[in-house]
């Protein structure tokens, strides 16, 4: 088990998974061991009862039925212990339930941040769909409605949520600078907050996913500074993407 796990390393506890893999990696073994000592019990009672021919038949099917069972179990530890060093490599504790992730896009082989080249992409039509939810007091609601909250708290927030998602490369290092095709804002009155829904549209070689994630969260990050005036308990209580489309990964949605 030593072996096929490897040395112990500093890092954070290891979960349920962990746990388990590692439990059922030591039962594999005992299980084995347990084989090895039954196959050798057969072959002592074989020795003693050579005299007996039916014994001896009997014995010898035994003995052809555990050698099986055992390099069955053996292989199945060598799987096992395979996907053991294949999780552990870099890591500090061993497990056997967790897939293997996919490798970071924006990271090269010695781990050094990178721009993915998409150089090689056909361009195609690629969409998404983001929204932020900006949770406020049923009166702050009221005066963004009304529009007492600074002036136009929804029209400023549009703006800037256009202009943040023309600006996504200047805000986030590695994405790529993308000609937009289509950027908008809207908004929708919900119990105590706003629903900021934004969407982005390119025609290019890579999804337009952080532009319009981009501009929902300065929508609301605009809303906020809007109000605070009128309340300081305004906040963002989502940031996330609903759906995008294009691209070789296709159509998604939450």
């Amino acid at each position: 088990m030593e072996q096929a796990v490897g040395q112990p390393q500093a890092g954070p506890l290891p979960g349920i998974a962990v746990y388990a893999g590692v439990v059922d990696f030591v039962f594999t073994l005992a299980f084995d061991i347990r084989l090895h000592r039954k196959q050798h019990l057969v072959k002592d009672r074989l020795r003693l009862r050579r005299r007996n021919p039916e014994r001896r038949r009997d014995s010898r099917a035994k003995l052809s039925q555990h050698p099986q069972q055992l390099v069955r179990r053996i292989v199945e530890r060598h799987q096992r212990a395979a996907v053991i060093e294949q999780h552990t490599s870099g890591v500090g504790h061993a497990h056997i339930l967790i897939p293997v992730a996919k490798r970071l896009t924006h990271v090269d082989e010695k781990g050094a941040a990178r721009m993915v080249d998409v150089a090689d992409k056909v361009a195609t039509v690629r969409e998404a769909t983001a929204e932020c939810l900006v949770r406020m007091a049923p009166e702050t609601v009221r005066a963004v409605r009304e529009g007492t909250a600074k002036g136009d708290a929804l029209q400023v927030a549009r703006v800037a949520g256009i202009m943040a998602a023309k600006k996504t490369a200047d805000l986030i290092p590695l994405c790529h600078p993308l000609p937009l095709t289509s950027v908008s804002v809207d908004f929708e009155f919900i119990d105590a907050g706003v629903r900021v829904t934004t969407k982005a549209r390119v025609v290019g070689q890579t999804g337009v996913e952080m532009e319009a994630l981009t501009a929902a969260a300065v929508a609301g990050l605009t809303l906020i500074d809007m109000t605070k005036g009128v309340e300081r308990g305004v906040y963002l209580e989502t940031v996330r993407l609903l759906e995008k489309s294009g691209g070789r990964s296709g159509t998604w949605k939450r």
